[in-house]
Protein backbone atom coordinates (compact mmCIF):
# COMPACT_ATOMS: atom_id res chain seq x y z
CA UNK A 1 0.00 0.00 0.00
CA UNK A 2 1.56 3.32 -1.08
CA UNK A 3 0.98 6.56 0.79
CA UNK A 4 -0.82 8.36 -2.05
CA UNK A 5 -3.39 5.59 -2.49
CA UNK A 6 -3.87 5.47 1.28
CA UNK A 7 -4.60 9.22 1.31
CA UNK A 8 -7.31 8.82 -1.36
CA UNK A 9 -8.87 5.98 0.62
CA UNK A 10 -9.04 8.17 3.73
CA UNK A 11 -10.83 10.94 1.86
CA UNK A 12 -13.31 8.51 0.29
CA UNK A 13 -14.07 6.89 3.64
CA UNK A 14 -14.72 10.31 5.19
CA UNK A 15 -17.19 11.08 2.42
CA UNK A 16 -19.15 7.97 3.50
CA UNK A 17 -18.58 8.37 7.24
CA UNK A 18 -22.15 7.45 8.22
CA UNK A 19 -22.63 4.65 5.65
CA UNK A 20 -21.57 1.73 7.84
CA UNK A 21 -22.29 -0.93 5.22
CA UNK A 22 -20.09 0.93 2.75
CA UNK A 23 -17.33 1.31 5.33
CA UNK A 24 -17.41 -2.41 6.15
CA UNK A 25 -16.55 -3.18 2.50
CA UNK A 26 -14.11 -0.29 2.23
CA UNK A 27 -10.43 -1.14 1.57
CA UNK A 28 -9.47 1.10 4.50
CA UNK A 29 -11.27 -1.26 6.89
CA UNK A 30 -8.86 -4.01 5.91
CA UNK A 31 -5.94 -1.72 6.74
CA UNK A 32 -7.10 -0.09 9.97
CA UNK A 33 -9.46 -2.59 11.62
CA UNK A 34 -7.96 -5.65 13.29
CA UNK A 35 -10.80 -7.87 12.02
CA UNK A 36 -12.70 -6.09 9.23
CA UNK A 37 -14.82 -9.20 8.54
CA UNK A 38 -16.63 -8.87 11.86
CA UNK A 39 -20.28 -7.82 11.72
CA UNK A 40 -19.49 -4.35 13.13
CA UNK A 41 -16.37 -3.78 11.02
CA UNK A 42 -17.91 -0.74 9.35
CA UNK A 43 -18.89 0.72 12.71
CA UNK A 44 -15.35 0.14 13.97
CA UNK A 45 -13.85 2.01 11.01
CA UNK A 46 -16.37 4.79 11.64
CA UNK A 47 -15.10 5.02 15.25
CA UNK A 48 -11.48 4.95 14.11
CA UNK A 49 -12.08 7.90 11.78
CA UNK A 50 -13.96 9.90 14.42
CA UNK A 51 -11.25 9.16 16.96
CA UNK A 52 -8.52 10.30 14.57
CA UNK A 53 -10.34 13.56 13.79
CA UNK A 54 -10.79 14.21 17.51
CA UNK A 55 -7.07 13.62 18.04
CA UNK A 56 -6.44 16.71 15.88
CA UNK A 57 -8.35 18.97 18.30
CA UNK A 58 -5.94 21.61 19.68
CA UNK A 59 -5.37 21.54 23.46
CA UNK A 60 -7.59 23.76 25.65
CA UNK A 61 -4.81 26.29 26.24
CA UNK A 62 -5.06 27.39 22.56
CA UNK A 63 -7.88 29.97 22.13
CA UNK A 64 -10.77 28.75 19.90
CA UNK A 65 -10.30 31.87 17.74
CA UNK A 66 -6.74 30.81 16.83
CA UNK A 67 -6.02 29.69 13.27
CA UNK A 68 -4.62 26.47 14.75
CA UNK A 69 -8.22 25.27 15.21
CA UNK A 70 -9.16 25.62 11.53
CA UNK A 71 -7.86 22.29 10.13
CA UNK A 72 -9.62 20.37 12.92
CA UNK A 73 -12.86 22.37 12.57
CA UNK A 74 -12.77 22.06 8.77
CA UNK A 75 -12.83 18.27 9.08
CA UNK A 76 -15.19 18.10 12.04
CA UNK A 77 -17.82 20.43 10.58
CA UNK A 78 -17.51 19.06 7.04
CA UNK A 79 -17.57 15.33 7.76
CA UNK A 80 -18.76 14.79 11.36
CA UNK A 81 -21.44 17.50 11.32
CA UNK A 82 -22.19 16.95 7.62
CA UNK A 83 -22.13 20.64 6.67
CA UNK A 84 -21.60 21.79 3.09
CA UNK A 85 -18.22 23.32 2.24
CA UNK A 86 -19.78 26.79 1.81
CA UNK A 87 -21.46 26.50 5.22
CA UNK A 88 -18.19 25.53 6.89
CA UNK A 89 -16.40 28.48 5.29
CA UNK A 90 -19.14 30.79 6.57
CA UNK A 91 -19.02 29.22 10.04
CA UNK A 92 -15.25 29.75 10.23
CA UNK A 93 -15.44 33.24 8.73
CA UNK A 94 -13.06 32.44 5.87
CA UNK A 95 -13.29 32.36 2.09
CA UNK A 96 -14.11 29.11 0.23
CA UNK A 97 -10.55 29.08 -1.11
CA UNK A 98 -9.10 29.41 2.39
CA UNK A 99 -11.45 26.66 3.58
CA UNK A 100 -10.06 24.28 0.93
CA UNK A 101 -6.54 25.01 2.18
CA UNK A 102 -7.52 24.42 5.81
CA UNK A 103 -9.39 21.24 4.88
CA UNK A 104 -6.32 19.93 3.06
CA UNK A 105 -4.15 20.66 6.10
CA UNK A 106 -6.60 18.67 8.19
CA UNK A 107 -6.67 15.80 5.69
CA UNK A 108 -2.87 15.68 5.59
CA UNK A 109 -2.65 15.56 9.40
CA UNK A 110 -5.42 12.95 9.58
CA UNK A 111 -3.70 10.78 6.96
CA UNK A 112 -0.46 10.99 8.95
CA UNK A 113 -2.21 9.70 12.08
CA UNK A 114 -4.01 6.89 10.26
CA UNK A 115 -0.88 5.89 8.33
CA UNK A 116 0.95 5.49 11.65
CA UNK A 117 -1.95 3.37 12.93
CA UNK A 118 -1.77 1.18 9.81
CA UNK A 119 1.95 0.59 10.31
CA UNK A 120 1.49 -0.20 14.01
CA UNK A 121 -1.35 -2.62 13.26
CA UNK A 122 0.86 -4.43 10.77
CA UNK A 123 3.60 -4.84 13.39
CA UNK A 124 1.50 -5.44 16.53
CA UNK A 125 -2.11 -6.34 15.65
CA UNK A 126 -3.26 -7.41 19.12
CA UNK A 127 -1.72 -4.46 20.94
CA UNK A 128 -3.06 -2.04 18.35
CA UNK A 129 -6.59 -3.35 18.77
CA UNK A 130 -6.33 -2.87 22.53
CA UNK A 131 -4.94 0.63 22.02
CA UNK A 132 -7.81 1.46 19.67
CA UNK A 133 -10.33 0.60 22.38
CA UNK A 134 -8.39 2.75 24.86
CA UNK A 135 -8.35 5.65 22.41
CA UNK A 136 -12.08 5.36 21.86
CA UNK A 137 -12.63 5.53 25.62
CA UNK A 138 -10.36 8.60 25.87
CA UNK A 139 -12.35 10.33 23.13
CA UNK A 140 -15.63 9.50 24.89
CA UNK A 141 -14.47 10.83 28.26
CA UNK A 142 -12.87 13.91 26.72
CA UNK A 143 -16.15 14.76 24.97
CA UNK A 144 -18.05 15.09 28.26
CA UNK A 145 -20.58 17.94 27.77
CA UNK A 146 -19.45 19.98 30.79
CA UNK A 147 -16.10 20.44 32.48
CA UNK A 148 -17.69 20.71 35.92
CA UNK A 149 -16.22 21.75 39.25
CA UNK A 150 -14.80 18.80 41.20
CA UNK A 151 -13.59 18.62 44.84
CA UNK A 152 -10.10 17.13 44.92
CA UNK A 153 -10.04 15.58 48.40
CA UNK A 154 -13.33 13.69 48.06
CA UNK A 155 -12.35 12.42 44.61
CA UNK A 156 -8.92 11.27 45.82
CA UNK A 157 -10.38 9.47 48.83
CA UNK A 158 -12.93 7.75 46.61
CA UNK A 159 -10.18 6.45 44.31
CA UNK A 160 -8.09 5.28 47.27
CA UNK A 161 -11.10 3.37 48.58
CA UNK A 162 -11.53 1.73 45.17
CA UNK A 163 -7.89 0.60 45.04
CA UNK A 164 -7.31 -0.20 48.72
CA UNK A 165 -7.89 -3.95 48.30
CA UNK A 166 -5.54 -4.19 45.31
CA UNK A 167 -2.85 -2.20 47.14
CA UNK A 168 -3.14 -4.40 50.24
CA UNK A 169 -2.72 -7.59 48.21
CA UNK A 170 0.47 -6.15 46.71
CA UNK A 171 1.70 -5.08 50.17
CA UNK A 172 1.74 -1.39 49.24
CA UNK A 173 0.28 1.24 51.54
CA UNK A 174 -1.87 3.88 49.83
CA UNK A 175 -2.70 7.13 51.64
CA UNK A 176 -3.35 10.84 51.09
CA UNK A 177 -2.35 13.87 53.15
CA UNK A 178 -4.22 16.80 51.60
CA UNK A 179 -4.71 20.31 53.06
CA UNK A 180 -8.29 21.00 54.22
CA UNK A 181 -8.62 24.26 52.26
CA UNK A 182 -7.77 22.76 48.87
CA UNK A 183 -9.97 24.39 46.20
CA UNK A 184 -12.12 22.45 43.76
CA UNK A 185 -10.71 22.05 40.26
CA UNK A 186 -12.41 22.82 36.96
CA UNK A 187 -12.44 19.25 35.67
CA UNK A 188 -15.05 16.61 35.03
CA UNK A 189 -15.25 14.31 38.08
CA UNK A 190 -15.35 11.08 36.05
CA UNK A 191 -12.34 12.16 34.00
CA UNK A 192 -10.35 13.09 37.13
CA UNK A 193 -11.17 9.72 38.70
CA UNK A 194 -10.03 7.92 35.57
CA UNK A 195 -6.76 9.87 35.53
CA UNK A 196 -6.07 8.97 39.15
CA UNK A 197 -7.04 5.33 38.64
CA UNK A 198 -4.72 5.03 35.64
CA UNK A 199 -1.78 6.67 37.41
CA UNK A 200 -2.19 4.69 40.63
CA UNK A 201 -2.66 1.31 38.93
CA UNK A 202 0.43 2.10 36.84
CA UNK A 203 2.39 2.66 40.05
CA UNK A 204 0.90 -0.39 41.77
CA UNK A 205 1.93 -2.59 38.83
CA UNK A 206 5.49 -1.24 38.79
CA UNK A 207 6.16 -1.08 42.52
CA UNK A 208 7.50 -3.81 44.80
CA UNK A 209 6.13 -3.18 48.28
CA UNK A 210 6.55 0.25 49.88
CA UNK A 211 4.24 3.24 50.15
CA UNK A 212 2.35 5.53 47.79
CA UNK A 213 1.39 8.93 49.23
CA UNK A 214 -0.68 11.68 47.63
CA UNK A 215 -0.03 15.28 48.66
CA UNK A 216 -1.21 18.55 47.16
CA UNK A 217 -0.82 22.31 47.33
CA UNK A 218 -2.50 25.26 45.66
CA UNK A 219 -0.59 27.38 43.17
CA UNK A 220 -1.71 30.50 41.26
CA UNK A 221 -4.31 29.01 38.92
CA UNK A 222 -3.92 25.32 39.64
CA UNK A 223 -3.69 22.58 42.22
CA UNK A 224 -0.55 20.46 42.02
CA UNK A 225 -1.29 16.91 43.08
CA UNK A 226 1.87 14.88 43.79
CA UNK A 227 1.71 11.07 43.81
CA UNK A 228 4.98 9.72 45.20
CA UNK A 229 6.20 6.14 45.60
CA UNK A 230 9.30 5.36 47.63
CA UNK A 231 10.69 1.89 47.22
CA UNK A 232 11.95 -0.61 44.67
CA UNK A 233 10.65 -0.28 41.09
CA UNK A 234 10.40 -2.92 38.38
CA UNK A 235 12.96 -2.07 35.68
CA UNK A 236 10.76 -1.68 32.59
CA UNK A 237 7.01 -1.02 32.13
CA UNK A 238 4.97 -3.22 29.81
CA UNK A 239 3.26 -1.81 26.71
CA UNK A 240 -0.10 -2.00 28.51
CA UNK A 241 1.29 -0.04 31.49
CA UNK A 242 2.72 2.63 29.18
CA UNK A 243 -0.65 2.89 27.41
CA UNK A 244 -2.37 3.36 30.76
CA UNK A 245 -0.11 6.28 31.67
CA UNK A 246 -0.40 7.74 28.17
CA UNK A 247 -4.19 7.73 28.44
CA UNK A 248 -3.96 9.58 31.77
CA UNK A 249 -1.70 12.21 30.20
CA UNK A 250 -4.06 12.71 27.27
CA UNK A 251 -7.11 12.93 29.50
CA UNK A 252 -5.57 15.57 31.74
CA UNK A 253 -4.59 17.63 28.67
CA UNK A 254 -8.22 17.62 27.48
CA UNK A 255 -9.12 19.25 30.81
CA UNK A 256 -6.44 21.94 30.56
CA UNK A 257 -3.93 20.30 32.93
CA UNK A 258 -0.54 18.61 32.68
CA UNK A 259 1.17 15.45 33.92
CA UNK A 260 4.87 14.79 34.57
CA UNK A 261 6.56 11.52 35.56
CA UNK A 262 9.83 11.66 37.52
CA UNK A 263 11.72 8.38 37.86
CA UNK A 264 14.08 9.24 40.72
CA UNK A 265 14.29 7.56 44.13
CA UNK A 266 11.18 5.58 43.28
CA UNK A 267 8.49 7.11 41.07
CA UNK A 268 6.75 10.48 41.31
CA UNK A 269 3.85 11.69 39.18
CA UNK A 270 2.95 15.39 39.30
CA UNK A 271 -0.54 16.39 38.15
CA UNK A 272 -1.28 20.06 37.48
CA UNK A 273 -5.05 20.46 37.79
CA UNK A 274 -6.64 23.71 36.53
CA UNK A 275 -8.49 25.99 38.95
CA UNK A 276 -10.66 28.55 37.21
CA UNK A 277 -13.68 30.53 38.24
CA UNK A 278 -16.58 29.47 36.02
CA UNK A 279 -17.10 31.90 33.11
CA UNK A 280 -20.13 34.16 33.46
CA UNK A 281 -22.95 33.88 30.94
CA UNK A 282 -25.67 36.55 30.87
CA UNK A 283 -28.94 35.05 29.61
CA UNK A 284 -31.34 37.74 28.32
CA UNK A 285 -34.83 36.32 27.91
CA UNK A 286 -38.23 37.56 29.09
CA UNK A 287 -39.21 33.95 29.90
CA UNK A 288 -37.80 32.98 33.34
CA UNK A 289 -38.22 29.30 32.44
CA UNK A 290 -35.66 29.66 29.65
CA UNK A 291 -33.20 31.21 32.10
CA UNK A 292 -33.78 28.32 34.52
CA UNK A 293 -33.32 25.82 31.67
CA UNK A 294 -29.98 27.39 30.67
CA UNK A 295 -28.91 27.35 34.33
CA UNK A 296 -29.56 23.60 34.43
CA UNK A 297 -27.77 23.11 31.12
CA UNK A 298 -24.69 24.99 32.33
CA UNK A 299 -24.64 24.01 36.00
CA UNK A 300 -21.09 23.65 37.30
CA UNK A 301 -19.36 24.74 34.10
CA UNK A 302 -20.67 28.33 33.95
CA UNK A 303 -22.00 31.02 36.26
CA UNK A 304 -25.37 31.98 34.77
CA UNK A 305 -27.04 35.34 35.42
CA UNK A 306 -30.49 36.05 34.00
CA UNK A 307 -32.15 39.27 32.82
CA UNK A 308 -35.82 39.47 31.78
CA UNK A 309 -35.98 43.13 30.67
CA UNK A 310 -33.87 45.24 28.33
CA UNK A 311 -33.01 47.74 31.07
CA UNK A 312 -31.83 45.01 33.42
CA UNK A 313 -29.90 43.33 30.61
CA UNK A 314 -27.93 46.44 29.64
CA UNK A 315 -27.18 47.25 33.29
CA UNK A 316 -25.92 43.74 34.07
CA UNK A 317 -23.88 43.58 30.87
CA UNK A 318 -22.03 46.78 31.86
CA UNK A 319 -21.62 45.83 35.54
CA UNK A 320 -20.65 42.17 35.16
CA UNK A 321 -18.98 42.25 31.74
CA UNK A 322 -19.86 38.56 31.20
CA UNK A 323 -17.78 36.28 29.04
CA UNK A 324 -20.76 35.60 26.72
CA UNK A 325 -24.32 36.89 26.35
CA UNK A 326 -27.25 34.86 25.01
CA UNK A 327 -30.03 37.05 23.68
CA UNK A 328 -33.67 36.34 22.89
CA UNK A 329 -35.25 38.39 20.08
CA UNK A 330 -38.91 38.46 21.11
CA UNK A 331 -38.60 40.80 24.12
CA UNK A 332 -41.23 43.28 25.36
CA UNK A 333 -40.70 47.07 25.15
CA UNK A 334 -37.39 46.72 23.30
CA UNK A 335 -36.73 43.74 21.03
CA UNK A 336 -33.52 41.76 20.89
CA UNK A 337 -32.27 43.52 17.75
CA UNK A 338 -32.35 46.87 19.56
CA UNK A 339 -30.66 45.36 22.61
CA UNK A 340 -27.96 43.88 20.37
CA UNK A 341 -27.35 47.25 18.73
CA UNK A 342 -27.14 48.95 22.13
CA UNK A 343 -24.65 46.36 23.35
CA UNK A 344 -22.48 46.77 20.27
CA UNK A 345 -22.61 50.57 20.39
CA UNK A 346 -21.55 50.85 24.05
CA UNK A 347 -17.76 50.88 24.71
CA UNK A 348 -18.15 48.75 27.85
CA UNK A 349 -20.04 45.92 26.12
CA UNK A 350 -19.15 46.09 22.44
CA UNK A 351 -16.49 43.34 22.69
CA UNK A 352 -18.68 40.80 24.54
CA UNK A 353 -19.70 37.90 22.22
CA UNK A 354 -23.48 37.76 21.81
CA UNK A 355 -25.29 34.58 20.77
CA UNK A 356 -28.76 35.36 19.45
CA UNK A 357 -31.29 32.67 20.41
CA UNK A 358 -34.64 32.84 18.66
CA UNK A 359 -37.48 30.94 17.00
CA UNK A 360 -37.09 33.43 14.14
CA UNK A 361 -34.65 32.03 11.56
CA UNK A 362 -32.74 35.29 11.13
CA UNK A 363 -29.13 34.16 11.27
CA UNK A 364 -27.94 36.57 8.59
CA UNK A 365 -29.59 39.56 10.29
CA UNK A 366 -28.09 38.58 13.65
CA UNK A 367 -24.58 38.31 12.23
CA UNK A 368 -24.95 41.57 10.29
CA UNK A 369 -25.80 43.39 13.55
CA UNK A 370 -22.68 42.08 15.27
CA UNK A 371 -23.82 38.82 16.87
CA UNK A 372 -21.06 36.24 17.28
CA UNK A 373 -23.40 33.30 16.63
CA UNK A 374 -27.04 32.33 16.17
CA UNK A 375 -28.97 29.40 17.68
CA UNK A 376 -32.49 28.49 16.58
CA UNK A 377 -34.92 27.58 19.35
CA UNK A 378 -35.61 25.04 20.77
CA UNK A 379 -32.03 24.84 22.03
CA UNK A 380 -30.53 21.62 23.36
CA UNK A 381 -27.80 21.41 25.98
CA UNK A 382 -25.33 20.14 23.38
CA UNK A 383 -26.09 23.06 21.04
CA UNK A 384 -25.60 25.61 23.81
CA UNK A 385 -22.40 24.08 25.18
CA UNK A 386 -20.88 23.79 21.72
CA UNK A 387 -21.66 27.44 20.95
CA UNK A 388 -20.26 28.69 24.26
CA UNK A 389 -17.10 26.61 23.85
CA UNK A 390 -16.15 28.70 20.81
CA UNK A 391 -15.74 31.76 23.01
Amino acid sequence: MDRNTFSHLVKDALAHLYHHAYLQRHPLAGLLVADPTQELGGLTLHRVLLEAIEALRPPPRIPPTSAAWRPYLALSLRYVEGMEASQVAEELGISPRQFRREQQKGLDALTELLWARYQQLQAHPNHELSLSLLNAEVARLAAAPTAGITPVEATVQGVISTLSGLAARQQISLAAALPPDLPAVSMDRVVLRQILLNVLTYLLDRCLRGAIELTAHKMAQQVELVIRYTGEVLPRPTAEEEDRLSVAARLIETQGGEMHLVAKEGLTVRLSLPVRHPPTVLVIDDNPEVIQLFQRYLSGAYHVVGATTSQEALRLAQELHPHVITLDVMMPTQDGWEILQNLKNHPATQDIPVIVCSVLRERELALSLGAADFLAKPITQEMLLRALARF
